[in-house]
């Protein structure tokens, strides 16, 4: 599952006041709309759920997959693919590959494994801004499912502060994604929390929503297309929290997501319904009951 479908989301990005927003809903009771989608995998309180995985299929394929602009999809011709393997970012990648004439990579990776990336285009080109992503599982290449690395112009990204009304700290990071149900389906009126490891939110982080894809700066909660932004989260290790109403005024956690991430970057990484860190493997990874 991808936000594929988020970023006009940092094209034309988030209507805000500025005033450190965190997505809270007003006192119009909105806040104890029930959520619409399928939560029925997952009990708020349990233990997360758990998959188990057909190791025999986490095997290096050859994958050529296209490095192509978030906003249009677009070919980013000289952009630089890094991948580590471990789904942790270091200073040693596992590859890094520079795309071909036509914007193409081709790697070899393993299919069913969680991985991190970095695209990036030269400092001096001034064209992108360096985006990662957190938690990449690809299905094994049989199933013909095609999974591009995204890239974020630098013009989309500097055209934030305009829209938001705020500066955006270079020596901060964005976070994005979408909050998906069990049947993967984006998860209507949920609501995102950014914690450290002491479920603390950071000062100055700001989140919020959209309507059919499009920034809306009073949306209160997740709309259809079930997609969120974090702007102005300190340089570090987030948990991203789904959060839904659990009908008498209070908060359930329905899946989280764990990142780290980098200043002046985009980060990209969803959450799914059942799940603590953001990893859900595709149904083509699972062992055969």
């Amino acid at each position: 599952m991808r936000i594929l479908h988020v970023l006009p989301l940092l094209a034309l990005a988030l209507g805000c006041d500025g005033n450190g927003d965190t997505g809270d809903t007003d006192d119009t009771g909105e806040e104890d709309l029930p959520p619409i989608g399928d939560l029925s995998c997952y009990t708020p309180g349990d233990a997360w759920l758990t998959q188990t995985v057909d190791v025999t299929l986490q095997l290096d394929e050859q994958r050529t997959e296209l490095v192509h602009d978030f906003e249009n999809e677009t070919p980013v011709y000289e952009a630089t693919v890094e991948v580590w393997l471990d789904d942790v970012v270091d200073d040693s990648p596992d590859h890094t590959q520079h795309v071909d004439d036509n914007g193409y990579v081709t790697l070899s990776l393993p299919s069913c494994a969680p991985m991190a990336y970095r695209t990036s285009t030269p400092v001096e080109l001034l064209e992108t801004k360096d985006t990662y992503e957190a938690h990449q599982i690809y299905e094994p290449v049989a199933t013909g499912e095609e999974a591009p690395f995204q890239s974020v112009s630098r013009t989309t990204y500097l055209v934030i502060p305009n829209l938001m009304g705020i500066s955006v700290d270079p020596e901060a990071s964005i976070i994005a994604g979408t909050l998906y149900d069990c049947n993967g389906d984006p998860v209507e009126r949920g609501e995102v929390r950014v914690v450290d490891s002491s479920g603390n939110e950071p000062d100055g982080a700001i989140v919020k929503y959209f309507v059919q894809n499009f920034p809306n700066r009073d949306q209160p909660y997740t709309s259809a297309d079930g997609l969120w932004v974090a702007i102005n989260v300190p340089v570090g290790t987030w948990t991203v929290e789904g959060h839904v109403s659990d009908g008498a005024g209070g908060r359930d956690v329905i899946g989280a997501t764990v990142l780290q991430t980098y200043a002046d970057s985009i980060n990209i990484s969803n959450i799914h319904t059942g799940f603590g860190e953001g990893i859900r493997y595709p149904d083509a990874c699972l062992l055969s009951e």
